[in-house]
């Protein structure tokens, strides 16, 4: 399949939205602006992974190091998330965190990503979104480095929010919302 095609699948699968989220809690209660999640993600072979979700929404702090978008005349509150994999299939995920590449699976990620971000987004009028594509652990176990990850974040975001701009530095995105 050619790259043109991929994305033109990519791109219907975000938009169109038929994936169900997988199942998911809430953690703790928002505190401090921080929220955590516990996801019970499914991949298309029927192999078990346990995610914890870490959203925090807070002051413009939160973009790190990527302040120098000259974002100072720009105000609202930044929302990052966050991902570890706790288990699949009840082994530590430096064992077997290859075997995620699964589209199916990341299209319900998203969903329920989705279903967890956009009331939240609303609801604490965030501006910034701030995440990292890879992690160390994809970084030692697959060629990817958070490439296609970062590409269907992109695609999401962009779909929910067509007026969003990118930012990007090192292993480092910025999405001002522009609402």
């Amino acid at each position: 399949m050619k790259l043109t095609q991929i994305l033109n699948t990519l791109i219907s699968e975000v938009g169109e939205g038929s994936s169900q989220p997988f199942e998911y809690l809430a953690a703790n209660g928002m505190t401090s602006g921080m929220m955590d999640y516990a996801i019970n993600g499914i991949t298309s072979k029927g192999d078990n992974i346990d995610i914890e979700l870490t959203v925090v929404v807070g002051g413009t702090y939160l973009i790190d190091d990527i302040d120098n978008y000259n974002l100072a005349q720009k105000d609202g509150k930044v929302m990052y998330i966050s991902f570890s994999i706790e288990s699949i299939n009840g082994e530590t995920p430096d064992r077997k965190y290859g075997e995620i590449n699964d589209v199916q699976y990341m299209y319900r990620l998203m969903a329920t990503l989705k279903e967890i971000m956009l009331p939240m987004i609303e609801k604490e009028d965030v501006s910034f979104i701030t995440y990292s594509p890879s992690s160390k652990v994809v970084n030692a176990f697959s060629n990817d480095k958070g490439k296609g990850r970062d590409i269907l974040y992109k695609l999401f975001i962009g779909k929910e929010f067509p007026n969003s701009e990118v930012y990007e530095k090192d292993d480092r995105r910025l999405i001002v919302l522009n609402r």
